[in-house]
């Protein structure tokens, strides 16, 4: 029995030295391939530590605070260091078996956030699913990895040049050529971990010191990958389970299926509370819209700026008057509940007023709005003067603001006030106790004959002289004003008086207008009937 134990320990000991013999050799082997046990590279290494570590000593930590991102963690702002040093001494810039390809782009040229980075991706996978090349999305919350692939797709090493793209001139998400190149430099600067599974190729960023620029860049480390997969896959790591929660709540990729019925040729029209106030471009959130709106909208065509957070004010406009002309053709939304958004003063009024959309029959179904609520008789008004000339005109004067005033007028219904006359204007205005006897005795007449009619006081009746020497009265803002040289005749001054009391049923030629004269002279040639029979 103990010579079974003797065996066994010997077989035992021979195994072990053979697997420690076999790894320091297989370590050796690694040294050899990156050039670390090369008799040239032993024999400078004292001279390069010495003339690259102490001779620059000062250089590399002034390079040090000046590259190294301070919006990373203090332990990647370390690594940072470490690998800057290492950098700058030569050392673990080769890599074995891959290529590496330095991107003359500083860390910190954006500041992008999480969402804003991993958009980026989302972006140019779902531009790959409409292509045809499936997406798929999986988060691990437990390891905190977020994977983003598409099958069929893959990435070319064209594609790392700044600039390059190629979806310019498409309709698709991104046409700078600059998106997921900035997104990993950002996600990098987070202190977030990326790998790209790229077919038979895995690409690995990071932050590394550059020889020929002599600071900090982005690098792609590109490697063989040892089980190919025909798909592009993106795999960001310390993507917590709330990080996630927010990401996928920015993103309307899962929910096509319960927007489908509010989905046009242009966009979708969000109308329900969770999305009022914001705005999507192809399904991804870019912003809230600025001031107050009623919906939210996801658009199709929109103009953005290459920061993916800025629309332009008159493509946005123009967008919007598109989705909510669609939405009333197609029934999706109501005449009445868009009316009733522009009158509570939501912001889409402006969007209408200032967007172009040719064909657009909102204009027509808004004066039918306005009609309906408020009769044929009504006209909308902007001001307290626009509304006593309405008032004069027998119509019924409605307080709206420029914006839907002007969309009514397109629709064909508009007031339109008279051109001030400057000629109604006077140069000289009179006392009662500045007129001549004659002049107060029939001014008193003719208020006397017209009280019995209407109420009329001698203190609501000015004398004037008007700019014109053919104006002989002005009725305005409901005083009375009659020209002196007409009170020299007494019945120019009746008939003058009767005529401006007149327009408080209307103004000149209208019918309130010309009844309003023929009862009140009606009345006074009565009254003075009476008069001569009691004689």
């Amino acid at each position: 029995m103990s010579m079974v134990w003797a065996v066994l320990f010997v077989v035992l000991k021979i195994v072990s030295v053979i697997l420690l013999v076999g790894s320091v050799a297989i370590y050796f082997v690694y040294l050899w391939d990156v050039g670390a046990l090369r008799f040239s590279y032993l024999l400078n290494l004292p001279r390069r530590l010495w003339s690259r570590g102490y001779v620059h000593g000062r250089q590399i930590y002034k390079k040090i605070s000046s590259h190294i991102p301070t919006r990373a963690s203090v332990f990647t702002r370390i690594i940072f260091a470490f690998k800057m040093i290492l950098g700058k001494l030569g050392i673990g810039t080769v890599r074995p078996g891959g290529d590496r390809i330095e991107l003359s782009l500083a860390p910190d040229y954006v500041g992008w956030d999480i969402w804003a980075s991993i958009r980026e991706f989302f972006q140019n996978a779902k531009d790959a699913d409409d292509l045809g090349m499936a997406m798929s999305v999986v988060h691990d919350p437990a390891a905190q990895l977020l994977t983003i692939a598409n099958q069929g797709a893959r990435l070319e090493r064209s594609t790392l040049v700044l600039g390059s793209t190629s979806k310019r001139g498409t309709e698709q998400r991104g046409k700078f050529g600059e998106g997921y190149k900035l997104a990993l430099a950002s996600l990098l600067q987070l202190g977030h971990k990326i790998t790209i599974h790229n077919w038979d190729e895995i690409w690995t960023p990071s932050i590394e010191w550059s020889a020929v620029y002599e600071t900090m860049v982005m690098v792609i480390n590109i490697k063989p990958s040892i089980l190919p997969t025909p798909q592009l896959g993106i795999v960001v790591d310390k993507v917590s389970a709330i990080d996630y929660k927010n990401i996928s709540s920015k993103l309307l990729f899962d929910k096509e299926g319960v927007l489908a019925a509010q989905t046009m040729a242009d966009g979708i029209l969000l109308t329900d509370k969770q999305y009022v106030g914001k705005l999507y471009v192809k399904g991804i959130y870019i912003n809230e819209l600025p001031g107050m709106f009623k919906f939210g909208y996801d658009l199709f065509r929109l103009k953005i700026n290459r920061d993916r957070s800025l629309a332009d004010p008159w493509s946005l406009d123009a967008e919007i008057h598109k989705i909510l002309n669609a939405a009333l053709v197609l029934k999706i939304l109501t005449a009445k509940n868009l009316f009733e958004a522009f009158e509570e003063g939501f912001d889409e009024l402006q969007a209408i007023k200032d967007g172009n959309c040719l064909g657009s029959v909102i204009p027509q179904l808004m004066v039918a709005e306005f009609t309906a609520k408020y009769r044929e008789t009504a006209v909308p008004v902007g001001s307290q003067t626009d509304s006593s000339y309405a008032q004069m005109r027998a119509l019924k004067p409605i307080f709206c603001s420029q914006a839907l005033i002007k969309i009514l007028a397109r629709g064909g219904l508009s007031f339109v006030r008279p051109p001030e006359n400057k000629e109604l204007d006077f140069s000289k205005t009179y006392n009662h106790n500045e007129l001549t006897n004659l002049e107060l005795n029939n001014l008193k007449t003719a208020v006397s004959f017209v009280n019995q009619v209407e109420r009329t006081k001698l203190s609501e009746v000015g004398v004037v002289d008007f700019n014109s020497k053919t104006v002989a009265g002005l009725w305005k803002g409901g005083k009375i004003y009659l020209s002196r040289k007409t009170l020299s005749s007494k019945t120019d001054t009746v008939s003058t008086l009767v005529h401006e009391v007149g327009h408080h049923w209307g103004d000149d030629g209208s019918i309130g207008h010309r009844s309003a004269c023929e009862r009140i002279f009606s009345k006074i040639i009565c009254n003075l009937a009476k008069d001569l029979e009691s004689v």
